[in-house]
């Protein structure tokens, strides 16, 4: 006869799509009934906790024991029970008896539910396409994106990205190049006495550049994408600009 072996009732696919509703509903601040916010926090831990070390056990235990002592603690209250099943017999966990888990049952829950997934083949891995953030089971095709779709979208975005990136250069350089001959014209002056005065010669001369921009892109007083403000060509060119303002 043939025996089927799971630590829970459930197959380990409808485990692996509890946790991956569960880690969505995290990420999204969406409330699960009889799972409360810290659970799903402590969950969203443990499935990124594993991901740094997967799939060595060894490293994890090592790394993060305080998360691996409350999921032993937790089986310490369970025991290993056997259910027939037509095609053999299944193994799951239940709690001891005389021991209650009410205090904190989602906690219970969830530590319960990770160690099942510890035990079984599935990964999981976040979308890292801009705007999605979806957690999905990684496979060894799929560990970037969690669809095709999404896949396309990030590519899309990139080649946006790129090109909006090498449109900010272009004017940060008209804007160098017009300063510097305004500098020429006015050698002795230091323009960032009058920036209503530069800022409005700016404007007036090159294309497409706004007193908006400049506030964002030269003197850093908007926010900017990250991309641009951790861009060293960006920086570089913030820098000549700054230097020809002051007349350095």
């Amino acid at each position: 006869m043939k025996h089927t072996t799971a630590i829970r009732p459930e197959t380990e696919r409808a485990r692996l799509a509890t946790i991956l509703a569960w880690l969505n509903a995290a990420r999204d601040g969406t409330p699960v009934q009889g799972v409360g916010p810290e659970a799903l926090q402590r969950l969203l831990d443990y499935v990124e906790s594993w991901n740094d070390c997967a799939p060595n056990g060894l490293l994890w235990r090592g790394r993060y024991p305080a998360f691996w002592k409350a999921i032993q603690r937790s089986l310490a209250k369970t025991q290993l029970i056997i259910y027939p099943a037509v095609d053999g017999w299944i193994a799951a966990w239940d709690v001891r008896p005389g021991v209650s888990a009410s205090k904190s049952a989602d906690l219970f829950r969830v530590d319960k539910l990770f160690a099942d997934f510890l035990v079984g083949h599935a990964r999981v891995a976040q979308c890292q396409r801009e705007g999605c953030g979806q957690y999905f089971e990684a496979t060894q095709r799929k560990t970037t994106y969690c669809t095709e779709r999404c896949g396309k979208m990030a590519t899309s975005q990139a080649a946006k990205s790129d090109a909006r990136h090498l449109e900010r250069h272009r004017r940060m350089r008209s804007v160098l190049e017009f300063l510097r001959k305004l500098r020429q014209s006015e050698p002795d002056a230091d323009l960032t006495d009058d920036e209503s005065y530069w800022k409005d010669q700016v404007t007036r001369n090159v294309k497409r550049v706004t007193d908006r921009w400049l506030n964002e892109a030269v003197l850093e007083r908007l926010k900017s994408p990250e991309s641009f403000t951790n861009c060293e060509r960006c920086r570089e060119i913030r820098g000549q600009i700054l230097k020809a303002l002051s007349g350095n």
